[in-house]
């Protein structure tokens, strides 16, 4: 019961609206008396006693509607079921004339929403819109096509609608004498009443509900507010996760499952969301980060060509650009090297963007024709800040991670300047500096250094191997040594693709991994600085005893990639349902704009 204002309940008993057919409904409704005369929030108390009217008048009319039909939420049936969608309806009569009739071809029979509550010509001719599919039909209701067993309620059921109303709609088609596609009806079922109101707006797409922590949180509201201007970034993920599954599969690659829970999570940086199961004795278990490493043991195991579609789970913030849960692909391809990669992902997104947009230019200029530009890491960092060629503080010393570390606090320090330096978290650490550590300082370089470069695709390439402890180096005595054989693929600022060869020697991943741990302890226990370190999977490192082939992996973000060919700002504009942070205060369960179905009260019970 709304707060502050005074109700009173009226108990409809023995509810006859229809006496033809002798139904009736027993029902208590509560009904909304009106502010209270002493209030220190009038306005608000107007307010709700507004929106509690509105709410309560559409209850009343689903409780009346319980006299007009067997059944308010009737079974789909002959007469009722859709012979058709809407928009197969609108192709087959699109070329019909204009202001025709066609009376004797068979019968339609059409199901949608209410776009909005129907326009009344004459208390014989009510005009409405339906929609469904993502398109909208106009509907003609004219009692002289009605039969005599239904015309009798013609008025008062075409009255009784409001947007948001679930019906069925039997007729035939027909166009206005303007040349609108129709559907004359013969008869009208109420399939599902729409008892609460729809934000203001007629679902056009125009933002009627503009809140995001409600649109975000109340995704059905959203799409029926907002229309297809929210649908239209889903659509076209849908379209893109369509092709890449088709485009990896003409290439030879087998679509799997790896497991979501597992003892250890790896194949990432990141943290992970830990749970327990009892069938383990409550053993700490991990939802993954990562499918990687699952997927190489298939390519040991002789499948050449493997890739997953699937969710990843990382426990970390939510931002514009990342959600905890996400969706990502990711491909192994024995016999392929990363220069093949870079390679075979110019033409996978060319082709991507040309098949789910029709072209190659994406939402903001973006130009997604093949060759991208690639950038080294080590030698841009240098470049930008001025250091002689081969100077740059080598995040693979071992012996000097102390050095190494108060180095590029040095240089993350100049290029912040003094004001920024005070606040950055990374300078002000008091923990020793790990192998880890520095390595996180390397990337924030890169995000401040090269990143803000790639707004058209950029490779970004051979990072240092402490910063791929999973990718193959380059050969210790040529131009790249110490350097990995991977590359990050950035498109407006933002990383889109990870890839890299993959790393086949089991004594040095072994190693790889036991120097990601160095020093992780006690930076751990300080300030949880390295939290986020790989652990090491012997299970994993047995299994490359068996001999994994000279293999390339491959891992995108699909929501990124949504993000790019729809022109979405923020990653929750193309997930249904993203996670919402606890300190989102303007985000409410529901909205003054969209009240919900008053409490029903049983006959005899008291009101709350």
């Amino acid at each position: 019961m709304l707060e502050g204002t005074a109700t009173r309940i009226i108990r409809c008993s023995s509810y006859s609206v229809s006496a033809r057919r002798g139904l009736s409904c027993q029902a208590s409704v509560l009904v909304n008396a009106g502010p209270p005369k002493s209030c220190s929030r009038q306005a608000a108390c107007h307010r709700r006693y507004r929106a509690s009217h509105q709410r309560n008048a559409k209850f009343i009319r689903f409780f009346g509607s319980l006299g007009r039909n067997k059944d308010t939420y009737p079974v789909l049936g002959v007469g009722t079921k859709p012979s058709e969608s809407l928009e197969d309806f609108a192709k087959r009569y699109s070329n019909i004339d204009d202001g025709s009739r066609l009376v004797d071809s068979p019968d339609v029979v059409l199901c949608g929403r209410l776009v909005s509550k129907p326009r009344e010509a004459s208390k014989k001719l009510f005009f409405y819109h339906i929609r469904s599919g993502g398109r909208t039909i106009q509907i003609i209701g004219d009692q002289r096509y009605y039969d005599e067993t239904v015309a009798n309620g013609f008025q008062e059921s075409h009255r009784s609608l409001n947007q948001g109303d679930i019906v069925s709609i039997r007729g035939f088609p027909g166009k206005t004498k303007r040349g609108e596609l129709s559907l004359v009806s013969r008869e009208m079922c109420l399939l599902a009443p729409c008892l609460a109101t729809i934000p203001s707006g007629r679902g056009d797409g125009k933002y009627a509900l503009s809140d995001k922590g409600v649109r975000y949180r109340n995704r059905h509201m959203d799409l029926l507010a907002n229309g297809d201007s929210v649908l239209s970034p889903f659509l076209i993920r849908a379209r893109a996760i369509s092709f890449l599954r088709r485009f990896l599969e003409k290439e030879g690659f087998l679509e799997v499952e790896t497991p979501i829970i597992s003892g250890s999570a790896g194949g990432a940086l990141a943290q992970p969301f830990k749970t327990q199961a009892q069938v383990t004795g409550n053993a700490e278990l991990s939802l993954r980060i990562a499918p990687e490493l699952f997927l190489k043991q298939l390519v040991i195991g002789g499948c050449d060509r493997v890739f997953e579609l699937g969710k990843v789970f990382r426990n970390e913030g939510v931002s514009p650009n990342h959600n905890p849960e996400f969706t990502s692909c990711e491909f192994y391809a024995a016999y392929m090297d990363y220069d093949d990669l870079m390679v075979f992902t110019e033409r996978l997104l060319s082709d991507m963007a040309t098949a789910v947009t029709g072209s190659t230019i994406l939402p903001g200029g973006i130009d997604m024709q093949p060759p991208f530009r690639r950038i080294s890491v080590i030698q841009e960092l240098e470049k930008a800040h001025g250091l002689p060629s081969g100077t740059f503080p080598d995040v693979n010393d071992m012996s000097n991670v102390e050095r190494v570390g108060m180095d590029l606090k040095v240089l993350l320090a100049t290029r912040l300047g003094p004001s920024e330096s005070k606040v950055h978290l990374s300078l002000q650490s008091s923990a020793p500096a790990t192998p880890a550590s520095n390595c996180k300082l390397v990337d924030e370089l890169i995000g401040l250094d090269i990143e803000p470069q790639c707004e058209m695709p950029t490779f970004i390439c051979d990072h240092p191997v402490a910063m791929s402890p999973l990718a193959k180096a380059h050969p210790s005595d040529g131009p790249r040594a110490g350097l990995s054989q991977r590359f990050e693929l950035f498109v407006k600022g933002k990383e889109v693709v990870n890839a890299y060869s993959e790393l086949n020697d089991p004594s040095e991943q072994l190693v790889r991994f036991q120097n990601q741990l160095q020093g992780r302890s006690n930076a751990t226990a300080e300030s949880g600085q390295d939290i986020d370190v790989m652990p090491i999977d012997e299970r994993f490192c047995k299994a490359l005893e068996f001999g994994l082939p000279p293999t390339a992996g491959w891992g995108m973000g699909v929501d990124r990639i949504a993000m790019l060919l729809s022109g979405a700002t923020s990653i929750r504009d193309v997930i249904f349902f993203p996670l919402m942070s606890a300190s989102d205060s303007s985000a409410a369960t529901t909205s003054s704009t969209a009240a919900p179905r008053p409490e029903v009260q049983e006959a005899g019970a008291a009101s709350s």
